[in-house]
């Protein structure tokens, strides 16, 4: 499978960024890619929460806020990651078109 859940501790203490936001929620998720999100919190509130790797985008959190003013889910990876071939890696190891996501890192959409 292009999308395996790791434990959390894999999931890096350093900088995270976030990527695209998946049309998809955590239970859509769960169902399709068999992953288990888990409760917790941060500064914006309570958040559910899987930690993932792809076969070619390596380590991601896919957080959804509970109190967040759109829907899908947020993929964060690694601030010092190459965002253009780790959005188009994490695209395709959830076999979706640029086009279905709803938002995209502004990043990118300068290139």
């Amino acid at each position: 499978m292009a999308i395996e859940q790791v434990d959390e501790s894999s999931w890096p203490t350093k900088e995270n960024s976030p990527l695209l936001i998946l049309p998809m929620t955590p239970e859509e998720l769960s169902e399709k890619f068999n992953l288990v999100f888990v409760d917790d919190s941060d500064d914006l509130g309570d958040l559910k929460i899987a930690v993932v790797r792809g076969q070619r985008f390596g380590i991601a959190g896919l957080i959804r806020h509970q109190d967040a003013p759109f829907e899908g889910t947020t993929v964060y990876v690694d601030s010092e990651a190459d965002l253009r071939s780790t959005s188009s890696a994490v695209l395709s190891d959830f076999g979706l078109e640029e086009s279905e996501v709803s938002w995209i890192t502004t990043e990118l959409r300068r290139e």
